[in-house]
C-alpha cells in the first residue's frame, strides 16, 4: 500500500494578470525616472544571491551592448516594492534569465503576463514555458551566446525599432527587411506573444474578476 501509485497534480502558482498587464513601454520609462531612449534588461533577483547568476548576465549584456552599439542597462529586480514589479517589467525591453537552478520561476510568468520578450538559460520549466512562443529565446549558459543576434541582440532591437509591445511586432515589421536569423524566427514560430501564450496555457493563472 505505501508504493502503490496514486493520482497526483501540480497546482502552479497563479498570476494576477489585473496587476501584470501591458503598459505603454515609453510610459512606463517614464514614471519610473527613467531615460526613455536607453534600453533596459530586466535581471529578476538580487545580484547578491549566487543562485541567480548575476556574473552571466552582466557578461551578456555588455557583450550585447557592444555589438548593439547601444546603450543597455541592467536593472536588478531587488529593493522593489511588490506593487512596483509590473511597472518595472513594463519599462524594461526584455528579461534576462540566467540562474543555475529554479522550479517554475514566477517571475518568467510575470513577465509573460506583461508581454516583455524573455532570454534566458534551460533551467527549471522555463524553457516548456517559452516553447513557440515568438520573441523568447532560451540559449546556452554562455555570455556570447545569450548576447548575440537572435538573443539579446534580436528582442532589444526588435522590440525597440517597432515601440510595440511583443503582441504587435508579427504584423507591425516587414520580415523582408529583417536578417536572415531573425526572419527564420518570425516564420517558425506560431504568432502568439508570450501573454496570449500564458493566458492559454498556463492553469495556475488567476483572473480578474
Amino acid at each position: 500500500d505505501v508504493l502503490r501509485p496514486i493520482r497526483a497534480a501540480v497546482i502552479p502558482n497563479g498570476v494576477d494578470v489585473a496587476l501584470f498587464r501591458p503598459i505603454e513601454r515609453r510610459r512606463a520609462k517614464l514614471r519610473l525616472s527613467w531615460d526613455p531612449d536607453a534600453r533596459h534588461v530586466l535581471f529578476p533577483g538580487s545580484i547578491a544571491n549566487p543562485r541567480k547568476g548575476y556574473a552571466l548576465a552582466r557578461a551578456a549584456v555588455d557583450r550585447a551592448a557592444d555589438e548593439l552599439g547601444s546603450n543597455l542597462q541592467l536593472v536588478p529586480l531587488s529593493g522593489i516594492s511588490p506593487d512596483d514589479v509590473p511597472l518595472h517589467m513594463n519599462g524594461c525591453d526584455a528579461l534576462l534569465m540566467t540562474s543555475h537552478w529554479e522550479g517554475s520561476p514566477n517571475a518568467v510568468k510575470e513577465a509573460m503576463a506583461c508581454d516583455l520578450p524573455i532570454v534566458s538559460v534551460q533551467v527549471g520549466d522555463v524553457g516548456d514555458l517559452l516553447s513557440g512562443v515568438r520573441e523568447c529565446e532560451i540559449q546556452p549558459r554562455d555570455p556570447q551566446a545569450l548576447a548575440q543576434q537572435h538573443a539579446i541582440g534580436l528582442v532589444i532591437p526588435l522590440y525597440s525599432r517597432t515601440g510595440h509591445k511583443p503582441a504587435a511586432i508579427h504584423q507591425s515589421v516587414d520580415p523582408v527587411a529583417l536578417p536572415p536569423l531573425l526572419r527564420r524566427a518570425t516564420h517558425r514560430r506560431p504568432a502568439r506573444s508570450p501573454r496570449q501564450q500564458f493566458a492559454d496555457g498556463h492553469d495556475g493563472i488567476v483572473r480578474p474578476a
